[in-house]
């Protein structure tokens, strides 16, 4: 028999455990990464100041490897250098779809994009926390900005956007070029903006070569292919190619010539559907309520299996989209319309905006989904579009070139007019906010002066400094012109479901792109005037022809758009706030849980008041 005064003090006991547990779930929720505690690899590694400085020991054997074998995207094993943190044995493999075909298919240059993976042979072995990051080559880009802006301007209108720095490539120690380092949308991004409980990630992506070729599947493998391949680093009694880390002597370049970069078959400016050659699963169409008829969309998840209720959550969203009821229930509409706002804006169409419907990530989460960022190479209309006059005057509500029917994750939401008048708003908020109170102007001129040297140096590049030059100022004449046809749509004075008819001094081609390039590679490293120069005076000319709507800002801001620049950017800081507010119900539930083992404790004590207990 157990005395009475024990079984007092085992209850107490339990009592006492109840609390522990309880501020030990409080503990865990505010002290572990599912608070979305910025990792160390943001500021380490990923620093927008300062161009990253990488070096990638390779043996000539297996550089070689990757070379001749990168439309097969294997990795091989190599020591990396990032900015003086040594990590030895990692994974590296060229990475690309129709870019990866056009280097793959070149004669005339290796400068191919990678795929670091710091896991790939230690199991858990990491940078700083970052597990894998991919170094992009700049192909379609002479500015070399194209895709950093769009990110930056992703994150500035509050969409979830990977980390991404510049970052000087060598090879063996020997100059190779000016890459733009992004961390992938991985586990490591997944954790960051949305804790260790993230949900499903997709990647949609078509086998399909639409009207406009090039863009969305892997090439063929051509085992019978002749090609012309680009000597590994340090490869003696061997003549180099372009595409080798140059061995320099008195500072002499050894390519004289950017490579050719073939064309991609441009397309008309709106296309039409037809002949089965968009894919309805990446178009995000509802097909039936049958799981197996979206086996595309389901192969293209990244993160964990799905269950059969993850199939079913995905039905269900693209079923409201084409009812067009209870969109708001599937899908995170105001991210969604802050993504397409900033899509818009930058006429990216080798996205979801074309007919290729690719280049896009779909995250889900308690069944509703968001659109993230990726691949911006061939944003500020160099995709598909004929003519700087186009791009200026793309329509803001009919932001596809593909058929609005044929994309109804923007189509089905400009719909609703609640929608679509938010929608507006933050174009407006990009108009204002962003261009007409100069931070993009800001921005490249400030970016101008970090790569310059790097660019005027860049041993492979696909484009000459001159280019690089004339990219910047039509980059600045894109700002200003685009957003003065946006202001003009918003306040109807431009059609915004048609192209307007505004003039434009764009030079489109200059910017980069599908076209083939031309032009030598300056040899000579002294540039003597600093481009700061040249930019001023370009900037000069720009304002000279400013239009009348920088003098008539009317439209009405939204209660967002009254946030100092730098607050917002501090207040995205990584955090995603339905995230934060998700992580504080499960702290609340959990709370709740216990608290409710405490009141069950306290009521067991005081019934054992009036019995005795035998065992």
């Amino acid at each position: 028999m157990i005395k009475e005064k024990y079984m007092n003090t085992l209850a107490y006991l339990l009592v006492i455990i109840s609390l522990v547990i309880c501020i030990g779930i409080y503990l865990y929720n505010k002290f572990t990464p599912e608070t979305l505690v910025v990792p160390e690899y943001v500021e380490k590694v990923f620093d927008k100041d300062n161009v990253m400085e990488i070096n990638i020991e390779i043996s000539d054997e297996k550089f070689n490897d990757l070379i001749e074998n990168a439309i097969e995207e294997q990795y091989v094993p190599a020591n990396i250098t990032i900015n003086d943190k040594i990590i030895e044995n990692v994974g590296i493999r060229a990475k690309g779809n129709s870019s990866l075909q056009q280097v793959a298919s070149s004669d005339e240059t290796d400068r191919f994009s990678f795929k670091i993976n710091f896991s790939e042979y230690i199991t858990d072995q990491n940078l700083y926390g970052l597990e894998k990051m991919v170094l992009n080559n700049m192909i379609g880009d002479s500015t070399y900005l194209k895709e950093y802006m769009s990110y930056e301007m992703m994150d500035f209108m509050g969409v979830n956007t990977p980390v991404y720095a510049f970052a000087n490539i060598k090879i063996n120690n020997e100059d190779w070029g000016l890459y733009l380092a992004i961390e992938t949308l991985e586990e490591d991004y997944l954790e960051r903006y949305y804790g260790k409980d993230y949900g499903n990630l997709y990647k949609p992506e078509s086998n399909e070569i639409g009207a406009g070729g090039g863009g969305g599947g892997r090439p063929p493998n051509m085992e019978n292919r002749q090609q012309q391949i680009g000597e590994p680093p340090n490869m003696e009694n061997r003549q180099q190619q372009m595409s080798e880390p140059p061995n320099m002597e008195n500072g002499q370049q050894q390519m004289s010539e950017p490579p050719n970069i073939e064309n991609i078959q441009q397309i008309p400016e709106r296309m039409e559907m037809g002949g089965g050659r968009n894919s309805s699963e990446t178009a995000l169409i509802y097909i039936d309520d049958n799981i197996s008829s979206y086996s595309k969309i389901f192969d293209s998840v990244v993160t964990k299996s799905l269950t059969d209720v993850d199939k079913n959550n995905y039905i269900k969203m693209v079923k409201a989209l084409s009812e067009g009821e209870n969109i708001e229930k599937y899908v995170d509409v105001d991210e969604v319309l802050r993504y397409f706002a900033v899509n818009t804006f930058l006429v990216n169409l080798d996205s979801y905006a074309s007919n290729m419907k690719h280049n896009y990530y779909l995250y889900e989460e308690n069944g509703v989904f968001q659109i993230l960022p990726w691949d911006f190479n061939l944003s500020f209309g160099t995709f598909q579009m004929s003519s700087g006059q186009k791009v200026i005057n793309f329509p803001i509500d009919i932001p596809v070139t593909d058929t609005m029917e044929n994309s109804p994750l923007i189509a089905k939401l400009l719909e609703v007019e609640e929608y679509k008048e938010l929608y507006h708003s933050y174009l407006n908020e990009i108009v204002e906010n962003y261009i007409n109170n100069g931070i993009f102007e800001d921005r490249i001129n400030k970016l101008n002066n970090l790569i310059y040297d790097y660019v005027a140096n860049d041993k492979t590049a696909f484009y000459t400094i001159e280019q690089y030059e004339e990219g910047i100022k039509n980059l600045l004449i894109y700002g200003e012109d685009r957003a003065n046809s946006i202001y003009l749509q918003l306040v109807g004075e431009q059609p915004s479901e048609e192209y307007g008819d505004l003039e434009t001094e764009l030079n489109i081609s200059a910017l980069g792109g599908n076209e083939r390039n031309g032009g030598n590679r300056n040899p000579n490293t002294n540039k003597g005037a600093n481009i700061n120069n040249t930019v001023n005076n370009q900037n000069q000319d720009i304002n000279n022809t400013k239009n009348v709507f920088n003098a008539n800002k009317n439209i009405q801001k939204n209660n967002f758009n009254n946030m100092n620049i730098d607050d917002r950017f501090m207040m995205k800081n990584n955090i995603n706030m339905n995230t934060q507010n998700k992580i504080l119900y499960k702290t609340v539930i959990q709370i709740i849980i216990y608290s409710i083992v405490l009141i069950l404790a306290l009521i067991y004590v005081i019934l054992y008041k009036r019995k005795k207990f035998k065992v």
